[in-house]
């Protein structure tokens, strides 16, 4: 299918404040898939503010793509995890609840490769 809009649209980047809410709380964000993702192995996925902020942050350093830059970031920081997940968290005592804590250095370790 080839068309052709007789109406173009110049849209403003997406500012921090945006990407967060995006990341946070639209259902189709990566931070929820994620989620959803290790909570299907029963592991309670979570991010420290600070990972948040380097993400935004990262994200809204690339500001042709958008929101897309924020699947792009977390793909990147998650890929290893989402392998293996039982393997990426230690393990809980039985009957207690096991989390995966993404914290900033982790954000900055795999942002770095």
């Amino acid at each position: 299918f080839i068309s052709r809009f007789s109406v173009i649209a110049l849209l403003g980047d997406l500012d921090r404040k945006s990407l967060r809410e995006i990341f946070l709380n639209v259902p189709d964000s990566p931070f929820l898939r994620a989620r959803e993702y290790f909570a299907t192995f029963g592991i309670d996925l979570q991010f420290e503010e600070a990972a948040i902020d380097r993400i935004i942050a990262e994200a809204s350093s690339n500001t042709r793509i958008g929101a897309r830059a924020l699947h792009e970031v977390t793909a990147r920081i998650m890929s290893d995890f989402e392998f293996d997940p039982q393997h990426a968290v230690s393990a809980a005592p039985a009957g207690h609840p096991v989390t995966l804590r993404i914290s900033r250095a982790t954000v900055e370790k795999h942002l770095a490769r």
